[in-house]
C-alpha cells in the first residue's frame, strides 16, 4: 500500500511539473509573438509616418489598469491565431479616440491588416454630414484615377507587393470617400481562393487609410484533366442526392449553380493557420436556391431595379418555406486533376441568392 501511494505521488508530481513547464512555454511563446508583432507594427508606422509614437498606447478599456491610468503598452490580443494591436489617444476628459489598428500574422510576422480609423474620422468630421437622413458625407473632389494609381503604386512598392499579385480593380467609393485598389494572387492564370491584397487612400488627399493582405496558399500543380461540363454534371448528381425525393425532378428549376476554378486549401478551416497545409487546384461547384425566380443584381442598379430585386428575394424566401425548407445551398470541391472530392458542405449564405442576369 505504501509503495502504491509513493508511485501515485510521483505520477501527480510529474503531471504538475509537466503542466508548469507547458504553462511557461505557452507564456514565453505569446510574449515572443507580442514582441515580434510590435516590432512589425513600429516599422510599418515609421515607414508611412503614421504617428503611432505620438499617441498614448493603451490596454483595452476592460482592463482595470486602464481605469487607473496605468497605461504601458498598446492593446494586444490574439485573434484567429493572429495578434491585434490598437493605438488610441485619451483626451483630458478621458475620452478615447478612434484607433489605428493592426493585425499581425502569428506565423508570418507580417502586417495582415491596417485600419486608420483615427484619420478617417478626422476627415469625416472635417467635411461633416450633407444629409441627416442618408448620412452622406460631402467629401471634397476626388483626385483623378491616374493620380490615385500613382499614390497607390507608391504605397504598394513600399509594401513589397508580391510578384504573383495582379491588379484587378481600382475604384472610387464615394460613400466612404476613398480610392481602393485590389490585387489578386494568381498562379498560371488561376486565382488563389483567399489570397489577395487591398489598399485604400482618401479620395481627395491620397492619405493611406486601409490595408489588407492574405497570403497563405502555396504553389501547386495546375493541371486540369476534367472539363467544366463533366464536373458540373458530377456536382448536380451529388447534390440531387441531398434533396427530398419530391424535389429531385425539379432541381434544375429550383436551384442555380456557380462553377469556378480556384487554388484552395482543402484540409484546413479558413480561420486556422495554413502554413503546413497543401494547396490544390479545384473545381468549386456551388448550388443555391432560387425557387425559379430570377432577378438582376441590386448592386449599382436603379431604385426600381433594387425594389424588384427585394421583391424577388422575398418571393424566393416564401417559396422556400412552401417547399418545406429544403437545402438553401450546397458546395462540393473536386481536385481538378484527379476528380477527388476535397470537401463538400452546406454553405450558409446571409440571404437567398437569385440568378443574376
Amino acid at each position: 500500500m505504501l509503495r502504491a501511494n509513493g508511485k501515485m505521488k510521483y505520477v501527480i508530481g510529474a503531471l504538475i511539473a509537466l503542466g508548469l513547464l507547458l504553462s511557461f512555454f505557452v507564456a514565453h511563446t505569446i510574449t515572443t509573438y507580442k514582441k515580434e508583432a510590435q516590432s512589425s507594427v513600429n516599422k510599418f508606422c515609421e515607414m508611412f509616418k503614421l504617428g503611432c509614437t505620438d499617441l498614448h498606447p493603451s490596454l483595452s478599456w476592460t482592463d482595470p489598469n486602464a481605469l487607473l491610468g496605468l497605461i504601458s503598452e498598446p492593446t494586444l490580443k490574439l485573434s484567429c491565431g493572429d495578434i491585434e494591436i490598437h493605438f488610441t489617444s485619451v483626451d483630458q476628459y478621458g475620452h478615447r479616440s478612434q484607433p489605428i489598428s493592426f493585425i499581425v500574422g502569428r506565423h508570418s510576422g507580417e502586417i495582415a491588416t491596417y485600419s486608420n480609423r483615427r484619420l478617417y474620422f478626422e476627415m469625416e468630421n472635417k467635411y461633416g454630414v450633407k444629409d441627416s437622413e442618408s448620412k452622406a458625407i460631402a467629401w471634397p473632389h476626388f483626385m483623378s484615377e491616374e493620380d490615385a494609381k500613382r499614390a497607390i503604386s507608391s504605397i504598394a512598392d513600399r509594401l513589397k507587393l508580391p510578384a504573383d499579385m495582379t491588379l484587378q480593380t481600382i475604384k472610387q467609393n464615394y460613400k466612404k470617400g476613398v480610392w481602393t485598389a485590389v490585387w489578386q494572387r494568381e498562379l498560371n492564370g488561376y486565382r488563389y481562393e483567399k489570397d489577395r491584397m487591398l489598399v485604400s487612400i482618401m479620395g481627395a488627399t491620397g492619405e493611406f487609410v486601409e490595408y489588407l493582405k492574405t497570403y497563405k496558399g502555396h504553389p501547386c500543380p495546375t493541371e486540369v484533366r476534367l472539363s467544366q461540363q463533366e464536373i458540373t454534371k458530377r456536382g448536380w448528381s451529388r447534390f440531387i442526392e441531398k434533396l427530398p425525393t419530391s424535389l429531385r425532378g425539379k432541381a434544375h428549376t429550383l436551384y442555380g449553380t456557380d462553377v469556378s476554378l480556384r487554388i484552395v486549401q482543402p484540409r484546413v478551416f479558413s480561420w486556422l493557420p495554413t502554413e503546413k497545409n497543401e494547396s490544390r487546384l479545384a473545381w468549386i461547384v456551388s448550388f443555391y436556391f432560387t425557387g425559379g425566380i430570377e432577378y438582376k443584381s441590386p448592386n449599382n442598379s436603379s431604385e426600381s431595379e433594387q425594389e424588384a430585386a427585394a421583391a424577388a428575394i422575398s418571393n424566393q424566401f416564401r417559396k422556400w418555406h412552401e417547399l418545406g425548407k429544403p437545402p438553401r445551398s450546397y458546395e462540393v470541391r473536386y481536385d481538378a486533376a484527379t476528380g477527388e472530392i476535397l470537401t463538400e458542405s452546406r454553405i450558409a449564405p446571409s440571404c437567398l441568392r437569385g440568378l443574376t442576369k
